[in-house]
C-alpha cells in the first residue's frame, strides 16, 4: 500500500513539474525580446511572392463637393462591412464611412465646431467610433450612423487614441502635457473619461514639442503596442504591463538614449540616426513596419519564425513595390492589410513611370483596370488595396 501511494505520489510530482515547465515556455516564449536585423546580414525574402493581393476597393467621392470635399485619407478602420476613413490632410476635417463591398460613400459624422479638431479615431467594441479632441480635451463617440451620442471630459491633449477592451481607452501623449497628463506619454482612462493610470514618464524640458512620424501606439494581432518618438523598440501593452518585444538593429545608427532624452531643436540633429515612424502592424509570423534610415523613409516586412526580412528596395522587380513605398498601411483583419492610395498619387507614379501598369495587367489584371479607370482629378477615389503574407 505504501509502494502504491510512493508511486501515485512521484507520478502527481512529475505531472505537476510538466505543468509548470510548459507554463513558464509559454510565459517565456510571449515575452521573448526579437531582434529584427534591419542592417545586418540576414537572409532576405524574395519578393516574388511574399506578398499576395487579395482584392481592393476603390472608394467614390464623386458625389463630395466644395469646402466639404473629400480631401484625403489620413486613417482607416474597418468594421463589419464599413469602411471608416478619418480626413485629416487639412484644417477641414471630415470622418467619412463607405460600403465595403462597393466602396460607395454611406455618410460622415456630423462633425461641428471645435469637434473639427480631432487628432485620431479608434473604434470601440461597440462599432462606435471614438474621437480624441483636444479642442475641447474630451472623448467624443459617434455611433454607427454617424450621430454624436456620448461626450466625456478628459482634459488632455493627446495625438493618438485606443479602445482597449471594452471599458479603457488609452491615449497617446507625445509631448503635450496638461494637469491630467502630466508628463506622461500613455494615459489610461475608463468609460467615464477618469484617469486609471498614467505611464512612461518623459522629461518636463521635452513638453511642448511636436514632432511626426516617431511615437505611435497600435492595435493589431489583438494586441496593443508602443514606440515612443524617436525609438528602436516597440513594446507591447498587456494590462498595465510595457514589455519590449522588437528591438531593431539598425547596424549602430539607433539615436541614442542621452540624445532622446533632451529637447531636439531641429530634425536635422537626428538626420545620420534611424529610428522608427508611425507604422506598424503584426499579421501571423509577420511584422510591417516603416523606418527612418540614411535620410529616407523605409517600409519593410520581417518573418518571426523564418528570421528573414524585406525590404522596398528588396521589391523594385516587383509591380507592388512602388505602390508599397508610396500608400498608406492599415490593419484590416487577423490575415490582411490594407494599402491606402490616393489617385494623385497613382497618377503620379504612372506619368513618371514608377509603376507599370501593362507588367501589372499580367500578374493583377483587375487591379491595373481599376487603376486605369480612376478619374484622377485632386483627392478623387482612393484605392483600398488588400494584401496578404504568402504563407
Amino acid at each position: 500500500m505504501k509502494s502504491k501511494k510512493t508511486t501515485v505520489a512521484i507520478t502527481l510530482f512529475y505531472v505537476c513539474a510538466l505543468l509548470l515547465l510548459a507554463s513558464c515556455k509559454v510565459s517565456r516564449n510571449e515575452s521573448i525580446l526579437i531582434t529584427v536585423p534591419v542592417e545586418s546580414g540576414t537572409t532576405r525574402l524574395k519578393p516574388a511572392g511574399a506578398i499576395r493581393v487579395m482584392g481592393f476597393t476603390r472608394l467614390d467621392v464623386s458625389a463630395t463637393e466644395g469646402i466639404g470635399r473629400f480631401r484625403g485619407i489620413s486613417k482607416v478602420l474597418f468594421d463589419n462591412g464599413r469602411i471608416i476613413v478619418f480626413d485629416n490632410v487639412s484644417d477641414f476635417q471630415n470622418i467619412w464611412h463607405f460600403d465595403a463591398e462597393t466602396g460607395m460613400l454611406t455618410g460622415k459624422l456630423a462633425l461641428e465646431g471645435g469637434e473639427r479638431q480631432i487628432s485620431d479615431i479608434a473604434l470601440d467594441a461597440q462599432g462606435n467610433t471614438l474621437c480624441l479632441t483636444p479642442a475641447k480635451r474630451c472623448f467624443q463617440r459617434y455611433d454607427r450612423n454617424g450621430n454624436l451620442s456620448d461626450t466625456r471630459l478628459n482634459g488632455v491633449l493627446g495625438d493618438g487614441v485606443l479602445a482597449v477592451g471594452s471599458d479603457r481607452i488609452l491615449v497617446y501623449n507625445e509631448y503635450s502635457a496638461t494637469d491630467i497628463s502630466g508628463y506622461h506619454q500613455l494615459i489610461y482612462f475608463d468609460e467615464a473619461g477618469n484617469v486609471l493610470r498614467r505611464q512612461y514618464p518623459y522629461s518636463p524640458e521635452l513638453d511642448n514639442i511636436a514632432y511626426s512620424l516617431s511615437g505611435f501606439i497600435a492595435q493589431s494581432d489583438e494586441k496593443n503596442w508602443f514606440s515612443p518618438p524617436f525609438c528602436d523598440t516597440v513594446y507591447a501593452l498587456e494590462g498595465y504591463n510595457i514589455i519590449p518585444r522588437y528591438v531593431f538593429d539598425f547596424g549602430g545608427k539607433s539615436v541614442p538614449e542621452g540624445l532622446r532624452r533632451r529637447k531636439i531643436q531641429s530634425g536635422w540633429d537626428l538626420h545620420d540616426f534611424a529610428y522608427l515612424s508611425e507604422s506598424f502592424l503584426k499579421i501571423g509570423d509577420y511584422i510591417l513596419f516603416d523606418y527612418f534610415m540614411n535620410q529616407k523613409m523605409h517600409l519593410a516586412f520581417y518573418n518571426e519564425q523564418t528570421e528573414t526580412l524585406g525590404r522596398l528596395p528588396d521589391l523594385s522587380d516587383d509591380c507592388l513595390g512602388e505602390l508599397l513605398q508610396y500608400g498608406q498601411i492599415a490593419c484590416k483583419d487577423a490575415n490582411t492589410f490594407a494599402l491606402a492610395l490616393s489617385a494623385v498619387q497613382i497618377r503620379k507614379m504612372a506619368e513618371q513611370q514608377k509603376i507599370d501598369l501593362t507588367a501589372m495587367e499580367r500578374c493583377h489584371p483587375s487591379l491595373a483596370l481599376a487603376l486605369r479607370a480612376i478619374a484622377y482629378s485632386d483627392s478623387r477615389d482612393p484605392v483600398l488595396l488588400y494584401l496578404a503574407f504568402a504563407p
